[in-house]
């Protein structure tokens, strides 16, 4: 399409796979998707998945077995950046709206999103504070529901930056690089429980 197309993510649902991406085809960055199948063949046509004010950028997907969810850093309001996510089926249509995950209007940075195999996913982002950037979580149903707030993960008073996770079934582990010896980078880390009657220590 006419425009950028940038910063892809793909994942694989067992059939086929899906793909989102910023698309600068209406003038400002927005969020797009496309079925591919294995064969490597265009399933219907891409679909807009978020085309509001402003810019919607860096995408993050994951797959609860039935529907993807997609996150993203989305600047609609035009004075700081949120988060926002929505639904789409494995035929390509949005199932519901998409809806707020993280919207304080500072700056937020959508990191990855990782679903626990139960019925919730947890979304990893970076904050800016007054001082340093810190990392966060919040967890979604796979209805689309906010379950609780946003919970810190680390917020020393350093930079914490470019967080990612993994799940065991059972605990999250979110690592991030910090500079906490004032010198340089550092990798460190956290256990996050991710069951969906637990609470994020």
């Amino acid at each position: 399409s006419p425009g950028d197309q940038q910063r892809p993510e793909v994942i694989f649902d067992g059939i086929n796979y899906f793909v989102a991406w910023e698309d600068f085809r209406n003038g400002n960055f927005d969020i797009y998707g496309q079925i591919v199948s294995t064969a490597g063949a265009l399933m219907g046509s891409d679909i807009g998945i978020a085309t509001a004010l402003h810019d919607q950028d860096r995408p993050r997907i994951s797959f609860d077995g039935t529907s993807y969810f997609v996150a993203w850093t989305d600047f609609r309001i035009g004075t700081g950046y949120d988060i926002y996510g929505q639904r789409v089926t494995t035929s390509g249509l949005l199932l519901g709206s998409e809806f707020g995950i993280v919207t304080t209007g500072e700056y937020t940075d959508v990191s990855q999103v990782l679903f626990n195999g139960d019925n919730r996913y947890m979304v990893l982002f970076n904050n800016e504070d007054p001082d340093s950037y810190d990392v966060y979580g919040q967890f979604v149903t796979t209805s689309g529901v906010l379950s609780g707030g946003p919970f810190i993960i680390s917020n020393n008073s350093y930079i914490e930056q470019r967080p990612r996770m993994a799940f065991d079934g059972t605990n999250y582990l979110a690592v991030w690089g910090e500079n906490r010896n004032g010198t340089d980078y550092d990798i460190y880390g956290q256990l996050i429980s991710g069951g969906i009657t637990n609470t994020p220590t």
